[in-house]
């Protein structure tokens, strides 16, 4: 955890670095972003966010993941699609404080020798971030929200039955998270 924390101020810093001032995004040209979740990486995950704007204050952006992770014979591989709206507090959409209702799906498998299980789960819930750019088009997007999420086992092929499958799974949770990436 103090990683996370200590990654998140070194980004948070860095911004002082610029001695330029900040674009303003309402009138610009530019609708574009795409972002990398850096921390993603540590859980050998890629996710990776694109988000267009669409009004002065209004974006939708999609979020892709993928995991594939194999230990000895068993694997857990599988991809996540994170839409969302986002409503920006000022009139500068892709950049400054944002509300963001997202709805979230994913479907993963994880097989073994002789089994293979497979998960989907279907939810939603409600970010607020704040995304800042600097003067040449880097962005740095930190975000926090409840969430539900509603997934179930399911026994493909093998001998595990789906009896105690799926325990903590589904519910209510947090979602948060640190993007870095590009507008253009």
């Amino acid at each position: 955890m103090k990683k996370i924390f200590l990654v998140a101020l070194i980004i948070l810093l860095s911004f002082k670095m610029f001695a330029q001032p900040s674009r303003d995004y309402s009138d610009s040209d530019d609708k574009f972003a795409i972002k990398l979740n850096p921390l993603s990486l540590f859980l050998l995950t890629s996710n990776i966010s694109f988000e267009y704007k669409i009004k002065n204050n209004l974006s939708a952006q999609l979020g892709v993941g993928y995991t594939g992770i194999t230990v000895s014979s068993l694997k857990y591989e599988g991809i996540r699609l994170t839409p969302e709206v986002r409503f920006y507090t000022k009139q500068r959409a892709i950049s400054g404080f944002y509300i963001a209702p997202y709805l979230r799906y994913q479907r993963y498998e994880l097989t073994d020798d002789v089994n293979k299980l497979l998960y989907e789960s279907f939810g939603g819930g409600l970010s607020f971030g704040w995304q800042k750019i600097s003067p040449s088009g880097f962005i740095v997007d930190i975000f926090v929200g409840p969430s539900y999420n509603s997934g179930n086992f399911t026994v493909k092929e093998g001998t595990k039955t789906d009896e105690g499958l799926g325990f903590g799974m589904s519910g209510t949770g947090i979602r948060t998270g640190i993007t870095i990436g590009f507008a253009f």
